[in-house]
């Protein structure tokens, strides 16, 4: 008899129980309906079934590296994808290049991640902080006033996206009232000292970077109490819905940019993740949903352009100019070189107004 076709192994990789868990999840339950969209169900590509070898990492730098190294030399992956953490997500990629398998990177969202370290083997099919920046610092010159401070994270995606925003904001005539970026640890539970330096320097925004979800609530909350919030203007991103609902009403009313929400696309894939998120998980599909749905297509098309061949050799020149019909509208991942132009580009999404 014929022996059975050997599966393709995918090592997937996110923060399920730690300080980054929110998002970690939503990937991840995106990733797997994404899985099952773009192969109709089958979760089979030229024959060969897709196993999925899944692992927490719980946003772990060094637990994190050691899992990677584990589902490759262990487990034996094909392929790695996912990470929320911008800092495990920057080691993990070496760790792919090492060892010569292609790397699907997000939500981790450092643009350092295809910029400035970027390797052959990296990919990724979810927005870069440099992207929420040069979105937000046009708008917030424009509507909010020139004069900001920014109040950040410290750890590489805050680092990060603090880097592209005082590009972004400087570059459209807009200046900093410090000279480097406020930072506080990720663990930071009493924030009076940094809110007492912004009441006195009096910017006209704060730009606002923060990940981590337990600390970032009392962040809110400590912002509103001591005369912050309805105050200075935030510019930042949204918060998933379970993070929003907990808010005080105080924060309505605030702008900010959001990466995915289920209401605004208009697509085939949209419709299919949201009725299939609320059918398995009792909800809608939530901030990163989407990013791990992509990121799932993004795999399943480069495989099909190799025949399901998942060797670097075959798999990065498929995945380099590889174009799909995603969540948000039709994807295009460009071509890339070291100069770090290695983001996917969304086109003519189909959104609702």
């Amino acid at each position: 008899p014929t022996p059975p076709p050997e599966p393709i192994k995918i090592g997937y990789m996110n923060d399920l129980s730690g300080p980054l868990a929110l998002f970690g999840n939503e990937a991840w339950e995106g990733f797997q309906i994404g899985l099952d969209y773009a192969t109709d169900g089958t979760r089979e590509v030229n024959g060969r079934p897709l196993e999925v070898v899944m692992r927490d990492d719980a946003s772990d730098v060094e637990a994190g590296a050691s899992a990677a190294r584990e589902l490759i030399e262990a487990e034996g992956v094909d392929i790695l994808a996912g990470v929320t953490s911008s800092a495990l997500a920057l080691q993990v990629q070496q760790i792919a290049d090492e060892n010569e398998i292609v790397y699907l990177a997000g939500p981790a969202a450092s643009m350092d991640i295809t910029g400035k370290n970027w390797n052959p083997h990296t990919f990724r099919v979810c927005r870069n902080s440099a992207q929420d920046a040069a979105v937000m610092a046009g708008w917030a010159i424009e509507n909010i006033g020139k004069k900001y401070i920014i109040f950040a994270e410290d750890y590489a995606f805050g680092q990060a996206t603090a880097a592209a925003y005082q590009a972004a904001i400087t570059a459209m005539g807009g200046e900093f009232l410090t000279e480097e970026p406020i930072f506080a640890p990720s663990d930071t539970t009493d924030f009076t000292p940094y809110v007492q330096q912004i009441l006195e320097l009096q910017p006209d925004g704060i730009v606002l970077i923060w990940a981590s979800n337990t600390t970032g609530q009392i962040l809110l909350e400590q912002f509103e109490a001591q005369g912050i919030a309805g105050n200075i203007p935030y510019v930042t991103g949204f918060f998933s819905n379970d993070v929003v609902r907990t808010m005080n009403p105080g924060v309505i009313g605030s702008i900010g940019y959001i990466v995915y929400h289920y209401t605004l696309p208009n697509t085939p894939a949209n419709d299919f993740l949201t009725e299939q998120y609320k059918e398995r998980f009792g909800g809608p599909p939530d901030l990163f949903s989407e990013c791990g749905f992509a990121t799932a297509q993004a795999i399943v098309e480069g495989l099909k352009k190799t025949g399901g061949d998942p060797g670097d050799t075959a798999l990065i020149p498929a995945l380099e100019g590889l174009s799909f019909e995603g969540v948000r509208g039709d994807v295009h991942h460009p071509r890339r070189g070291p100069s770090g132009a290695g983001s996917t580009v969304h086109r003519g999404t189909g959104q609702r107004r």
